[in-house]
């Protein structure tokens, strides 16, 4: 989007109406660029030392995976900023083959909420850094592959509504290794936490939610195998595991 400097705008016009002054003309220009500029947000500074810390031979999250090994991770931190844009301020998740953080993109504008625009232009983002597997090199880069081709199909199926987007993609480098970066919607709990949350309920699931949720995730699934000829495969019970709920609906 081309921006404009502020000289070429003139409160002088007689075009003006007389019943805003100097001042309100200023402020009212002002406000208008913030909306169609991408102005960067400054970015926010993080203590370096917190009340209560767990001792180095601790292992916690990823550590604990019977497949983890310290090279395969990118060393994130809260505070990091990546791209000059993506903020890390909290952690996600976890798994064998990434992480997952909480990052405030400081490209966000304030007042962009007047437009009505996606998801893709809210404050909040998840980018998911991937692990780099010496003896898999190919691994990591098969869900960039996945979405890239996911963003060409051209299709009316409800289902791929349901899909989580790609919003943006870029590589990082730790000892040698290449990290690839996903930038996403951040999401909600999973199925399988929100059957957590009442073990002892005999059905975790209210019937009309258990209809929808299935009627969405067979959609969903329809779209990929019928129009994207894409086959999503998996060790884990991908039914309760995967499926996340949106935080913006």
């Amino acid at each position: 989007m081309k921006t404009f400097p502020s000289s070429i705008i003139s409160i002088e016009t007689p075009l003006v109406p007389k019943f805003f002054d100097h001042h309100s003309m200023a402020v009212l220009f002002s406000m208008l660029k913030n909306v169609f500029e991408m102005r960067m947000s400054r970015a926010k500074k993080f203590l370096s030392t917190s009340s209560y810390l767990l001792s180095p031979k601790t292992p916690v999250e990823e550590e604990r995976l019977s497949c983890y090994s310290p090279e395969d991770y990118y060393p994130v931190s809260i505070g990091d900023v990546f791209k000059s844009r993506y903020q890390v301020v909290g952690k996600l998740g976890y798994g064998a083959y990434s992480t997952v953080w909480l990052c405030r993109d400081l490209r966000y504008r304030p007042l962009a909420f007047w437009l009505k625009i996606t998801p893709s232009h809210r404050e909040y983002k998840a980018l998911k850094v991937s692990t780099s597997l010496s003896e898999f090199p190919q691994a990591s880069a098969r869900e960039l592959k996945v979405y890239e081709h996911l963003s060409q199909v051209k299709s009316n199926h409800p289902g791929q509504s349901l899909i989580r987007e790609l919003y943006d993609t870029f590589e990082i480098e730790s000892l040698g290794r290449k990290h690839y970066c996903l930038v996403q919607q951040p999401m909600h709990m999973s199925l399988l936490d929100m059957m957590n949350l009442n073990p002892e309920q005999p059905e975790p699931f209210p019937v009309p939610l258990l209809k929808t949720t299935l009627r969405r995730l067979l959609s969903a699934l329809d779209f990929l195998h019928t129009d994207a000829q894409v086959i999503h495969t998996g060790m884990c019970n991908p039914v309760t595991a995967n499926p996340m709920q949106s935080i913006w609906h």
